[in-house]
Formats: C-alpha cells, sequence, structure tokens
C-alpha cells in the first residue's frame, strides 16, 4: 500500500528517526534479549538453586562402594559328537546381559547370600553391566552402601548365572536325551517288525532258490514263447495251402501235384508218386505215338488206356493221402498250438508268483535297511549327547573375581556442573515462556517489528509509583524527572505539529486493551502538559466503575458529577 506524505506545516520543527525493523527473528531475538537484561535475576535464582540442591544431596548422601568382576567368552573345543547343545550367537551379549540383570538372578544371589553369609545385612545393590567395546569381555560392577554386602553379592550373582547356565544345558540334553531314546525305543520296535515280516517273507523257500525258479521259468518261457510263434507261422502255411488248393478244380492234375508237392514234399512216398506221375507222362506219349498210326478202338491203345487209368488211380490214391496228411497236420499243429499256450499261462503265472514273493522279499529287505539306518542314526546322536553331558563344555568363564569393594566418587565437579547448567536451561526456558506470553511492547523497536506501517507519536519512559501513595507523581514545570517530563513535552509537541489535513482535532482519545498499561499516566500528564502551554483542556474520565482521576489530582474528596450524568 502507498503512503502519502504530508507537507508539515513546520518545516524547522526537529524530526524524531523512526527506528527501521531488522530481518526476519532479529526483533524476537533483540526483545529476548532485552527482556533478559531486565529479569536476569531468574536464570541467576534457578541456577543457584539447582546447585544448592544438587550439593546439599551430594553432602547428604550415604557413601557408595563398587565391587567390579569380569566375564569372558573363550571358545571351546569343537567334537562333532559335542556339538548337539549351541546356543544364538546373533544376540549372544544382549541375552547374556539381560540374564545377568533379571530379577529371577538377582533374587537367587540374595538367597545365596543369606544362607553363605547371614551376618551381612540385605541392602539394595546396584547392578551395571557392560561389554567391553570391541571384545568378548562383560563387565559387571555393584554399587551398595555396604562394601561387603555388594562384594558378596556379585561373587553370588556370577555364581548363580554360572549354575542356572547349567541347569538349562542339562534341561536341554536331559529332554533330547529323554525324546531320542523314546525315538529309538520306538525305532527298535519298526526294525524287529520289518526283520519278523522278512523272516516270515523268506520262511517257505530261500532268496537264491527263488531266484534260480524265477530264472529258470522266465527262460522256458521265452522258450515257450518262440514255439508258439513257430508253430503259429507253420498253421498260417498250412491255412494257406488249404484256401489255395480249395480254389483251384480238384480233378487238374497240376492241381494235384501241387497240394501234393506242397503239403509233405518229404513224405516217404514222395518217390512212388513221382514214379507213379513219370508213368502216365509216359503212357500219354506212347498212345499219342501210336495214335497216329492206330485208331482209337484198336486193342494196343485200349491196353494203353487201362494203364493210363491204373496210373491215375494210383495218382488220385496219393492225392487223397495227401490231403488227409494235410488236415492231420493241421490238427497237430493246433493241438501243439492249444498246448503251447496252454503252458504259457501256466508257466506266466509261476514267474508271476516267484517275481511276486520276489518283490515282497526286496521290499521287505528295503524296509530292514531303512529301520536300520534310522537306528544307527539315532543311536549314535544318544552317544554323541551322552558325551556332550559328560564334557560340559561352558563358553563363558570368570576372568576376574569380584574385587573388594571401593568408595565410588562423588564426581562433585561434574554434578555441580550439570546442576549449574540444568539450573541455567531452566531458567532460560522460563524466561522465554514468560517472554512469550508477555504481549506487551517493551520498546519503539518490538513495535516497529510488529507493526512497520504505524506511526509513533512518542515514548513515555518506565516511572516508579511513589511508596506513600502507590501513584506516579504528576509532571510539574520544574520536574527532575527529566526523560518522563521531555517524553511528555514530545508527545504534546507531536500532536501539535502533526500534519493533517482540514481542521486540526480538538479531542484525544486514550485507551488499551487491558488494565494497568498506564491510560491514566498517559492522559492526566498529557493534560498538564498542554495546559502549561496556557491552552484550557477538559480531562474525562471514561472509567465508570473504577475512576481514579480524582485521586491523582487531590480531588478525591471534592463532589464531581460522573460522566455518564
Amino acid at each position: 500500500m502507498e503512503t502519502k506524505t504530508l507537507p508539515r506545516p513546520y518545516p524547522n520543527y526537529p524530526v524524531y528517526p523512526y527506528p527501521q525493523s531488522g530481518p526476519a527473528g532479529a526483533g524476537g531475538r533483540s526483545r529476548f534479549v532485552r527482556y533478559l537484561r531486565r529479569h536476569w535475576w531468574l536464570p541467576a535464582l534457578t541456577t543457584s538453586i539447582a546447585l544448592c540442591l544438587v550439593a546439599f544431596y551430594l553432602m547428604r548422601r550415604p557413601p557408595v562402594y563398587v565391587s567390579q568382576s569380569s566375564l569372558w567368552v573363550s571358545g571351546k573345543v569343537k567334537l562333532p559328537e559335542g556339538s548337539l547343545y549351541s546356543e544364538e550367537l546373533q544376540f549372544f551379549f544382549g541375552t547374556q546381559i539381560e540374564l545377568l540383570q533379571s530379577e529371577k538372578l538377582q533374587a537367587r544371589a540374595t538367597n545365596r547370600v543369606a544362607t553363605l553369609k547371614p551376618e551381612l545385612k540385605p541392602v539394595p545393590v546396584e547392578l551395571r553391566i557392560r561389554q567391553t567395546p570391541r571384545t568378548t569381555i562383560i563387565v559387571l560392577d555393584a554399587s551398595g552402601p555396604e562394601p561387603a554386602y555388594a562384594q558378596a553379592f556379585l561373587d553370588a550373582l556370577v555364581d548363580e548365572y554360572f549354575a542356572y547356565r547349567k541347569e538349562v544345558r542339562a534341561a536341554s540334553s536331559d529332554d533330547t536325551l529323554n525324546s531320542l531314546t523314546r525315538e529309538l525305543e520306538q525305532q527298535e520296535k519298526q526294525l524287529k517288525s520289518a526283520q519278523d515280516q522278512l523272516l516270515a517273507a523268506q520262511r517257505d523257500t530261500s532268496l537264491a532258490m527263488l531266484q534260480e525258479q524265477n530264472t529258470s521259468a522266465s527262460s522256458y518261457l521265452a522258450k515257450l514263447t518262440l514255439q508258439q510263434a513257430d508253430l503259429r507261422m507253420e498253421s498260417q502255411m498250412l491255412e494257406l495251402v488249404a484256401t489255395d488248393r480249395s480254389d483251384r478244380s480238384e480233378g487238374s492234375d497240376s492241381s494235384a501235384d501241387a497240394g501234393l508237392d506242397t503239403s509233405n514234399l518229404a513224405s516217404a512216398r514222395n518217390a512212388d508218386y513221382l514214379s507213379a506221375r513219370q508213368r502216365v507222362e509216359m503212357l500219354k506219349r506212347d498212345r499219342d505215338e501210336v495214335a497216329r498210326y492206330l485208331r482209337p478202338q484198336h486193342p494196343k491203345i485200349q491196353k494203353v488206356n487201362e494203364e493210363i487209368a491204373r496210373a491215375q488211380e494210383l495218382l488220385g490214391v496219393f492225392h487223397k493221402e495227401s490231403r488227409d496228411q494235410l488236415a492231420a497236420s493241421r490238427q497237430s499243429v493246433t493241438q501243439k498250438l492249444q498246448t503251447v499256450d496252454d503252458s504259457i499261462q501256466e508257466w506266466e503265472r509261476k514267474v508271476r508268483q516267484t517275481s511276486q514273493r520276489l518283490a515282497d522279499i526286496e521290499r521287505h529287505r528295503l524296509n530292514v535297511q531303512r529301520a536300520q539306518t534310522i537306528y544307527d542314526r539315532l543311536h549314535t546322536m544318544l552317544q554323541g549327547l551322552d558325551l556332550n553331558r559328560n564334557l560340559d563344555q561352558e563358553t563363558i568363564t570368570r576372568m576376574q573375581g569380584s574385587s573388594v569393594a571401593a568408595a565410588k566418587p562423588k564426581g562433585l565437579l561434574g554434578k555441580l556442573a550439570r546442576a549449574s547448567l540444568a539450573g541455567l536451561a531452566l531458567g532460560l526456558g522460563l524466561l522465554y515462556f514468560l517472554e512469550s506470553s508477555d504481549d506487551r511492547f517493551n520498546s519503539i523497536t518490538e513495535l516497529a517489528d510488529r507493526f512497520p506501517e504505524a506511526e509513533v507519536l512518542g515514548q513515555v519512559p518506565k516511572v516508579r509509583r511513589e511508596r506513600r501513595t502507590g501513584l506516579v507523581r504528576l509532571v510539574d514545570p520544574h520536574d527532575n524527572r527529566h526523560a518522563f517530563a521531555e517524553s511528555m513535552r514530545n508527545l504534546r509537541s507531536s500532536l501539535i505539529l502533526m500534519a493533517c489535513s482540514g481542521h486540526r482535532p480538538k479531542i484525544l482519545l486514550v485507551t488499551s486493551a487491558v488494565p494497568g498499561e498506564g491510560k491514566s499516566t498517559v492522559a492526566i500528564n498529557l493534560a498538564l502538559a498542554l495546559a502549561f502551554t496556557g491552552a484550557r483542556v477538559l480531562l474525562v474520565d471514561g472509567d465508570l466503575r473504577r475512576g481514579a482521576l480524582n485521586r491523582q489530582l487531590g480531588l478525591a474528596n471534592e463532589r464531581i458529577p460522573p460522566c455518564s450524568s
């Protein structure tokens, strides 16, 4: 917003410089510094109180005695049989520290001290446990008002700690031992049952005999299968011969010859058949030779025809025998094939039975082997657990026993320094709280920071009240309070010489948000300052309930009409 500057009617009148607001946050810091200068006694008071309280506490507190002991996490011999019990190493040290600080171990240590050293009076003992950085050493500090009891308590705590760890290992080993024992007994029963089943399966026939029978039966079954294939092939060949013979004419010589030659070429009468066939052929040629010059009714031709007929009858006999032999061969092959099929079925059943018995025996043998393996493993684990219990290797050893309890330094200087810092911080905090809750303007700089566009007419310093009346003494022309009198004259001059447009105002209102901010003091002294110049001034007290201007003017006993009338 643009600010309009009016010309001053009195250019020679001195102008007081208006303070400029600083950067953000600077006003708050300067206000706090000014507030601290006025109320410096508050941090000093809190610091003094803190020092006195700490000094009183340190002087009245009884001496504290500290006994120290240390534990060392060492290694152990790594045995394969003794590695059944292990601890979680990721949080090992934190777990051990919490275990040492547990109420259970402290109660056991207290009971141990009461049992072993009943003459010692139980007193509270503060326990502090820490791990030395980058080491495997645990340091224990026990502090208390009685040196003997602190040392005895620390010894008892370490002893109970080792005893408790041993109990935990023993309990874990016992639980594992009982579980392994029960599992071993159950596995022994299963092993015995599997062995009994194997013996029952081998009771009738030994394994070697069954294997030999299975091998022999398999070989014989293979031979029967080959024989079955040969018989089926022979049967198919005989079927083909019979089919071919039925398709041809039975009266044909070639048909008879083919049937005879194909059906039984190795027949014992094959030579007779060939001899008869050759004779028929020779007789036919002779007949053909004679028929060229003889008639068919010639006795010689008739004789040859009779011989040919007798030879053909003989061939017919041979053909019938061949047909009968073919039928007999087919029947024989069919019977053999049926017999072989029955034998194959029987031997297949025997092979399956022997194979099933061998498979059962092998299954029982594998069950026995598996049960034996599990039994041996459990037995080995049980022996290793017994060895682990007997060895009982402890990874934590006592590096240093509890030392003689010595008086703990009080650290007076350090505690006093911390107390002074705490008191100073408390005082500054209270001062900051009071300064933050105080919304009054204590300087013209604060007003400029909060309201940079406001116009300041004057600044009135704070003056003391009179002890007798409790009121501020009024200003007079020869007042020795030079700063206060000058501030009233400056305020009067600022109002008189203030630039304005139109008629100059003749009514001034002096007010504030809350009581006790100096409205009455400013109003009555400003009225007096204006009256000192010869002006006529009417002072009106607008407080209808608790008006006090008449008392300050010395008119408390006179009757003044109220403002409301």
